[in-house]
């Protein structure tokens, strides 16, 4: 299918943080999987794309662990994607001292996507051998 068939989805990685707690470490991975095909992984202030074909999808987004407590943080969203769009969304992870840990998938406007790409990181992913 030629790309200008496709949407292009731009995912970015965010986190809630308590102010007064110093972190010694990066944040939870975050895996992203959009109609239970993964789709990539994100983190902290970095971001993603992929083109999408058109019609009705399901994102989910959870914590890579090996914490079972951890593991099981998840969401999910839904959207319909159009032939030539861009869509962009921000996967937030909830990492507060006094709250279980959460994650939620926010939609963004545009312009806040075209700043998230001139401030964050781009992700980069590899097969396994």
């Amino acid at each position: 299918m030629p790309f200008s068939l496709k949407a292009l989805v731009y995912v970015f990685g965010d986190e809630t943080r308590d102010a007064d707690v110093s972190y010694f470490f990066g944040g939870p991975a975050v895996r992203l999987e959009v109609d239970g095909a993964w789709m990539g992984a994100t983190q902290y202030q970095s971001y993603f794309f992929f083109p999408m074909s058109t019609g009705g999808h399901r994102i989910c987004a959870g914590w890579q662990s090996n914490i079972a407590r951890f593991a099981k943080v998840r969401t999910a969203a839904s959207f319909s994607a159009q032939a030539g769009e861009v869509y962009y969304f921000r996967v937030v992870s909830e990492r507060r001292q006094k709250r279980e840990p959460a994650i939620k998938i926010e939609p963004l406007d545009g312009a806040e996507g075209a700043l998230l790409i001139a401030s964050s990181a781009l992700s980069t992913s590899r097969t396994k051998k």
